[in-house]
């Protein structure tokens, strides 16, 4: 089967790529003491519940934001295999020690994990059979864009989702001129990149 990718609110999105289910940044509740996704997650949460019940589901979570790292629905998905990136402190493995580090290229089911290390957040690539997702959460930058080429499979398409703008801005917007459009566009022929934020 095709990998499918279904954006489920903010940086969430549930990818499914043959038996494999995951998720990414599951959050349902309200982070910074006022801040709730909008619009509201378009997947109920008593399927994904299901999924992890059944052992279906691999979830990973980017970093400790509150709205990619959502205590109280980590806690509804016990049962799922939990991931997260390795950080220079790593954070992540603290406050998650559940969760299997991505170190160099992760077998998860029938795909490959890996992650690189941003100024306060973390790209994780998920290389599928048919195309490679990259998961660009709140990165806005990268000190070495070589690191990440070298992850990517150059026969697969890549779908890119990246920060759109700043984590309260809805809708997201770019503004590129004409010449830069047209540059993009042929910069990316065979791929596809999805404005959310993350």
């Amino acid at each position: 089967t095709p990998t499918s990718v279904l954006w489920n609110a903010h940086a969430s999105v549930l990818i499914r790529s043959g038996d494999d289910v995951f998720l990414t940044d599951p959050w349902y509740g309200v982070a910074f003491s006022s801040w709730t996704p909008c619009p509201p997650p378009v997947i109920n949460q008593d399927i994904l519940i299901g999924l992890a019940r059944s052992g279906k589901l691999k979830v990973i979570i980017s970093h400790g934001h509150g709205d990619h790292y959502d205590e109280d629905m980590i806690a509804k998905l016990a049962g799922a295999e939990f991931y997260v990136p390795k950080f220079h402190d790593n954070h992540m493995a603290h406050i998650m020690p559940q969760a299997t580090v991505i170190e160099g290229p992760t077998q998860a089911g029938g795909l490959t994990l890996q992650s690189i290390e941003g100024p306060h957040s973390a790209a994780v690539v998920i290389e599928c059979p048919d195309c490679t997702i990259i998961h660009a959460n709140d990165i806005y930058r990268l000190e070495d864009p070589s690191k990440l080429k070298a992850m990517l499979n150059p026969a697969n398409p890549i779908f890119f989702m990246g920060q759109g703008g700043s984590a309260s801005g809805w809708p997201l917007r770019y503004r590129y001129n004409a010449q830069e459009r047209a540059r993009k566009a042929e910069d990316k022929k065979n791929r596809i990149t999805a404005a959310l934020h993350a």
